[in-house]
């Protein structure tokens, strides 16, 4: 279980969206809701492949399926750092959000 960590908004990303890592499919977004401290924070649950080992490097972006335009989490790491991102299902891991890369050519 991870938890993602968005200040941007996440149009279109329901519960059930496919949870990818570098294009490959390794679990679900189980939920999503508004972080009841900091309500500009939007708190994403997911549960992935046990055997996936993430590093503290990862990053997650919102991507869209071709002409459905279905949301679905697209998790990266920039390789630069080794280190496994620990979590528990009693208390995942944050994982940040970052823009869309659209949104960041944009700006």
């Amino acid at each position: 279980k991870y938890l993602l960590v968005s200040e941007f908004p996440v149009n279109g990303l329901n519960p059930q969206a496919v949870v990818r890592y570098r294009g490959v499919s390794i679990g679900k977004v189980e939920s999503i809701r508004l972080d009841p401290k900091t309500p500009h924070l939007i708190l994403m649950r997911n549960a992935v492949d046990p055997d996936l080992e993430l590093t503290k490097n990862v990053y997650a972006q919102l991507g869209y399926q071709g002409l459905t335009g279905l949301a679905f989490v697209q998790l990266n790491d920039d390789g630069k750092q080794a280190e496994r991102l620990q979590t528990a299902s009693c208390n995942p891991a944050p994982i940040p959000f970052r823009p869309p890369a659209l949104d960041s050519i944009a700006e």
